[in-house]
């Protein structure tokens, strides 16, 4: 998979469009609801449905340049986070998922968190990435892993900035 940051690489995304950052497992709880519910509404307004728990579960980012940094995923404490901020989200794993919005539909009904990682959960598959990746045209989406080697990182309240 080409377009996979491990350890703070660059990732690739398309100038002028909208993409979407939200947590691995989250797309999972997604598509687990997948059939009763419509992506193509306002997705905050589904997420609400979705997420009833949750004030944060989505960031919306319009990329400004092609190559995105991983810290441009700025952690937050919660209390500075407002109410209707779409640069903001929440994750538990630390793993990211950046989507275009216009695939986000057609993204989530594919998607399958259980075969995201090898067997033992420690390493990415990236075979299924690749079959994925394969599936859209080119940054169209990509995955962000925010915990390094040593376990550090991951979840926590984001903030997605255009610079950083």
């Amino acid at each position: 998979m080409q377009n996979l940051s491990l350890k703070q690489e660059p990732i690739r995304l398309i100038p002028g469009k909208d993409y979407f950052f939200m947590d691995v497992l989250y797309l999972q709880e997604l598509k687990d609801q997948f059939s009763s519910i419509d992506l193509t509404k306002d997705f905050f307004d589904t997420l609400k449905n979705v997420f009833p728990y949750m004030n944060f579960p989505c960031a919306r980012y319009t990329v400004k340049e092609e190559l995105f940094y991983p810290v441009q995923v700025k952690p937050i404490y919660y209390d500075d986070a407002e109410e209707g901020d779409v640069s903001v989200f929440v994750s538990d794993t630390g793993c990211i998922a950046v989507i275009q919005v216009e695939i986000i539909q057609d993204f989530v009904s594919i998607f399958d968190y259980d075969k995201l990682y090898d067997a033992n959960y420690e390493e990415f598959d990236l075979e299924y990435l690749t079959q994925i990746e394969g599936k859209f045209e080119k940054h169209k989406f990509a995955i962000i892993n925010l915990v390094d080697e040593n376990g550090i990182g991951g979840g926590g309240v984001f903030r997605v900035i255009d610079k950083y």
